[in-house]
């Protein structure tokens, strides 16, 4: 993680994930506050350019939890003028809802956001979220979270003004 001055804010960059239905897994870590099953069995890491097999199970319990990574993070200024830009949306906030309405979000993300409360939170990971709820915006705590999504054929962006979160603009096109 990074954090980054932009004039009177800051931006907080975090890669990590929970662990996913992937074969890739360097930017996975398991949950310190929900354990999820892992029936992966065999999974690949990256060395460079080159894939290294690996077990999943035991990949993930030799590194630090998704939590220890957050908790890690540098401070910014101040919560309260803070963009946390985190790849896995916060569990059961509608940012992280997959088909056949299943959340299937970090219980570690959420658990930090409301922990430290961010005043905005821009997610991804969960493509189809925004589109099963209607909306890119959810509000978990104090902090507006954002996951645009995607549309089939195109792509989104979402465009805000960080002092007016709720006036949001989402653009769409191919």
């Amino acid at each position: 993680g990074k954090c980054v001055a932009l004039g009177d804010w800051d931006l907080i960059g975090f890669t990590f994930t929970s662990p996913t239905p992937y074969w890739l897994i360097d930017h996975e870590r398991r949950e310190a506050k929900h354990e999820r099953p892992e029936g992966r069995g065999r999974c690949w890491t990256s060395e460079g350019t080159t894939a290294v097999p690996t077990e999943a199970r035991a990949w993930l319990a030799a590194h630090p939890t998704l939590l220890d990574e957050l908790r890690a993070l540098p401070g910014p200024r101040a919560w309260r003028r803070t963009i946390l830009m985190a790849h896995d949306p916060p569990f059961d906030s509608g940012l992280d809802l997959r088909w056949g309405n299943q959340p299937v979000g970090s219980h570690d993300v959420r658990h930090f956001l409301l922990a430290k409360q961010p005043a905005i939170s821009l997610h991804g990971h969960i493509h189809e979220a925004p589109l099963l709820t209607g909306k890119p915006l959810h509000i978990v705590g104090a902090t507006y979270g954002f996951n645009a999504g995607r549309v089939r054929q195109g792509a989104r962006a979402l465009w805000l003004d960080p002092d007016r979160p709720s006036d949001y603009k989402l653009f769409e096109g191919k």
